[in-house]
């Protein structure tokens, strides 16, 4: 890629004059080369050391950073059995009180463990017009203390 410079001596906001074949233009004066100083192979090394160090410590902190992870999963599986145990035995508990509070077991224990027996016919209580005016009284010979 060449630049077009401007001719001296005229316009410079001018639009520039276009080459063709047959006319090549205002000859242009060739840009100064020069070599470019090689980096020493001091510098080089130095670069390879530090890129080195670099990775081995960015591998370093990955490595670290998976064992921290590992340990807290460790932790993790290690709670997640122990809740799976204790919802196992939850359950087993929930079935075993049920059983407990049948009434088909109740009436078993009462009448192996205490001699129940069931009565043989229910007796229901039938209330009486003046239920209500003697409930409000006192018996006698009860001493009423304040």
């Amino acid at each position: 890629m060449t630049a077009r410079l401007a001719p001296t001596g005229t316009d410079r906001f001018a639009p520039a004059r276009r080459s063709t074949p047959s006319d090549p233009g205002p000859r242009r004066p060739k840009a100064d080369l020069a070599v470019v100083a090689a980096h020493s192979r001091r510098s080089n090394l130095r670069g390879v050391a530090i890129t080195l160090i670099g990775l081995f410590v960015a591998g370093f902190v990955m490595v670290a950073a998976h064992t921290v992870v590992i340990g807290q999963q460790h932790q993790i599986d290690s709670l997640n059995q122990r809740i799976a145990a204790e919802q196992h035995d939850a359950q087993q508990l929930g079935a075993e009180i049920a059983e407990l509070q049948s009434p088909v077991r109740i009436t078993r224990d009462a009448a192996a463990l205490l001699g129940m027996v069931p009565a043989p016919t229910p007796v229901y209580l039938e209330p009486r017009a003046d239920d209500d005016a003697r409930a409000a009284e006192v018996p006698p010979g009860s001493a009423v203390t304040r």
